[in-house]
């Protein structure tokens, strides 16, 4: 009863100790270990927060491809908590770069610093040799961004002659060549990259689409769009891995950049489509809830595949729901 006296008769107190209790409260639900996992309520997919930590200790293995591959899933499920999207963008940049290749390091870094600053990254915590190897790999994207490529010469680039059984449409060379010349006084037109590239595919030129597709990503970064183009050109090929890779980082860069929820629609569908043609039907169910949306009519009227696609990922999304 004393104790309650007390209580009642100094309120301020009562409040400060309700605020202390909260913040401890606070504090112990955040993270002890390297990982950063966020709270039970972030609901943040198990299965990708397993990737990230598979990818770290491949990473720490020196096992440098299957830490590439696990954090490649990991920056795609990892959408719905920044800080976690983030870690996994820095390890896969760290990845890339022990594994040689530099500018998809510079990208994945650059990146990470769009979801916490660049500032933020080196308060990641992350081992003490990963650190510095971290800290390296800032100093040298921020003060020596890597070289950009030339778009391709003109005379180099003949669709027409590199398929010959395939007719290129009537004025497709000069379109071509007009594209690259345009490109060449400007290279940061975007448009004309995405031209550029439909009328290469439009030729049957995969190899010179998805060139002209990733000149334009090294050049303005964030163009993800480009990302999708390139998915789709990897399915009509059915290098289905790879289409799965651009389109996933489509979809995780996509959370962060405002894109037309066309163009999301249409990556799902893809992605949908080139796992179940792989037969990997985890992957299928894992993708099934965030698609269910694309079977209302005035969603999937709209998806720009063919007559065959769409049946098939019409049959995916009904089997899904049962």
């Amino acid at each position: 009863m004393k104790i309650m006296e007390t209580r009642t008769s100094r309120p301020k107190e009562r409040i400060r100790a309700i605020v202390s209790l909260a913040v401890l409260v606070g504090i112990s639900s955040l993270p002890i270990r390297g990982a950063f996992l966020p709270a039970a309520g972030q609901e943040t997919d198990p299965f990708y927060r397993k990737q990230l930590e598979n990818g770290e200790a491949s990473l720490a293995e020196k096992k440098y491809e299957e830490a590439i591959r696990s954090l490649e899933i990991a920056v795609f499920g990892l959408f719905k908590d920044k800080t976690l999207q983030a870690r996994a963008y820095v390890f896969l940049a760290l990845s890339l770069a022990a594994s040689g290749r530099k500018e998809k390091s510079a990208e994945a870094l650059s990146a990470a610093a769009g979801l916490i600053g660049w500032d933020g990254l080196p308060a990641l915590n992350v081992r003490d040799g990963t650190k510095s190897e971290l800290e390296k790999l800032i100093a040298g994207i921020r003060k020596s961004p890597a070289e950009k490529p030339e778009p391709p010469p003109a005379s180099e680039k003949k669709p027409a002659a590199e398929k010959p059984p395939v007719p290129a449409p009537a004025g497709a060379g000069n379109d071509v060549d007009r594209l690259l010349e345009t490109i060449k006084a400007d290279p940061k037109d975007e448009k004309a990259y995405y031209a550029l590239a439909a009328r290469q595919r439009e030729n049957q030129d995969i190899a010179g689409a998805r060139k002209t597709l990733e000149t334009l990503l090294s050049r303005i970064p964030a163009e993800i769009r480009a990302y999708l183009e390139i998915g789709r050109l990897e399915y009509q090929a059915r290098n289905l891995k790879s289409a799965e890779r651009s389109l996933e980082r489509f979809l995780s860069l996509s959370g962060n950049v405002p894109v037309d929820v066309g163009a999301t629609d249409e990556a799902r569908a893809l992605l949908l489509l080139s796992a179940k043609l792989r037969g990997d039907e985890k992957k299928v169910r894992r993708i099934i809830p965030e698609a269910e949306g694309l079977l209302q009519p005035g969603r999937f009227s709209n998806l720009s595949h063919e007559a065959a696609d769409k049946d098939r990922l019409q049959a995916i999304l009904a089997a899904g729901k049962k």
